[in-house]
C-alpha cells in the first residue's frame, strides 16, 4: 500500500526586520494576513494525472490512465474519455491567516522538534488543539552555508482566529510549556504524548524531545561541519 503524501504548507510572505521584537531565545513578529501556500505532490512526490477535458484525476503512482479513462462525471453520452491526461501535476492554493514568526537566536539542534514543541506549548497555554495551529519553517539563507531558520505558527481557521496572536501575548508561558513537554515525557525520543501527531507523521523519524527544548541549540560551526560532510543541516518542509 502506498501512503498518500500529506499536504505541505509554506510561508511565502516577507517580514521586515523592524517588525521583529526581541524575546530572549527568539525574535518574534506577527503577521495578521500572512500569505501561505499549501500544496500536495502526491505519493512518492510523483504528482497526479489530470484530464484537461473531463477533470478526471488520480495519483500518478499506479495510474493506468494513458489514454482512455472513466469520465469524472457522466451526465449523458459516453462514460469514457479518450483525451490524454496531463502528468506530474501538483495541486495547491494560496491563503492568508494570522502568522507568528519565531526566529531562534541560535541554530536549533532539530528545527522539526523545536517547531512542534512550540506548537504543543501554544496549544497547552491557550487551550486549543494541535489541528488549530499549523506549523512551517524555512531557512533564511543557504542551509549548508548559513543555516539560520525561522518557525512559522499559523491559525488553521480560514482567515485566522487570532490564536497565534494570543500565543504571542503569552510567549514566556508558551516556552515554559514547551520545555516541560520535552523534559517530563518518559519516552526515549518522541511519542504521541509529546511531539508526535498524525499530521506530522512524515517527520516522526526526525522528532526528538531532547532536541526540541527551546534553548537546546547546536553551534553554527557544528552545523556547518555536518553539512560539509554531505548531510543536510535540517529537513526541507517540502518533504512532508
Amino acid at each position: 500500500m502506498i501512503r498518500q503524501r500529506q499536504t505541505v504548507t509554506q510561508f511565502i510572505d516577507s517580514v521586515e526586520e523592524n517588525e521583529f521584537r526581541d524575546a530572549g531565545l527568539f525574535r518574534l513578529a506577527i503577521k495578521e494576513s500572512g500569505s501561505l501556500f499549501r500544496y500536495n505532490l502526491g505519493p512518492r512526490s510523483e504528482g497526479f494525472v489530470l484530464c484537461p477535458v473531463c477533470g478526471f484525476s488520480e495519483p500518478q503512482v499506479g495510474s493506468k490512465a494513458d489514454g482512455k479513462h472513466k469520465r469524472l462525471r457522466v451526465f449523458s453520452g459516453a462514460r469514457t474519455c479518450d483525451k490524454q491526461p496531463w502528468k506530474s501535476i501538483s495541486y495547491g492554493h494560496e491563503f492568508q491567516s494570522y502568522c507568528l514568526i519565531a526566529r531562534p537566536t541560535t541554530v536549533p539542534a532539530s528545527i522539526e522538534s523545536l517547531a512542534y514543541a512550540i506548537q504543543h506549548g501554544i496549544c497547552r497555554v491557550i487551550d486549543v488543539e494541535t489541528y488549530d495551529i499549523g506549523v512551517s519553517w524555512r531557512w533564511l539563507g543557504q542551509k549548508r552555508e548559513d543555516p539560520l531558520t525561522e518557525i512559522i505558527l499559523y491559525d488553521l481557521t480560514p482567515g485566522g482566529a487570532g490564536f497565534v496572536k494570543e500565543a504571542l501575548e503569552s510567549w514566556p508561558d508558551v516556552l515554559k510549556a514547551s520545555q516541560t513537554l520535552c523534559s517530563e515525557c518518559s519516552c526515549q525520543t518522541a511519542c504521541y504524548e509529546c511531539l508526535k501527531t498524525y499530521s506530522n507523521q512524515a517527520y516522526h523519524d526526525k522528532l526528538n524531545r531532547a532536541k526540541g527544548k527551546p534553548g537546546a541549540p547546536e553551534t553554527l560551526e557544528v552545523v556547518r561541519d555536518r553539512a560539509a560532510g554531505g548531510v543536510k543541516a535540517a529537513s526541507d518542509p517540502a518533504v512532508a
